[in-house]
């Protein structure tokens, strides 16, 4: 993965994970990590791409079928969205991330 897509997505989500139950919420030091949604091929679009922390992100991948549910996993690349992943709203608390046509690496 390009350095700058990474940055580019670790801006994007305000540099938080992303996860709406994140396992560490509120504890310090947590390594982010960029995850694909959709697995094979790892495709580095701002659609598949989002940040969690490694508890997550292993927490996702340890549970697959939860993570499909919750958005997080996808089973094939046409679920993918031809727009961007949005973190959740602050003003409105922890809800599930939605999407948006906005780039964010502007």
């Amino acid at each position: 993965m390009d350095a700058e897509f990474r940055i580019g997505i670790l801006r994007r989500d305000g540099w938080s994970c992303q996860r709406p139950d994140c396992l560490t919420a509120g504890r310090g030091g947590r390594k982010l990590e960029i995850h694909h949604r959709y697995r094979p091929g790892r495709i580095d679009t701002p659609a598949n791409c989002i940040t969690l922390c490694s508890a997550c992100h292993a927490d996702v991948h340890n549970h697959p079928e939860r993570s499909y549910e919750d958005g997080l996993l996808i089973r094939s690349s046409g679920e993918l969205p031809t727009v961007a992943w949005l973190p959740p709203d602050p003003d409105v608390g922890r809800s599930l991330p939605k999407f948006s046509s906005l780039d964010p690496f502007k």
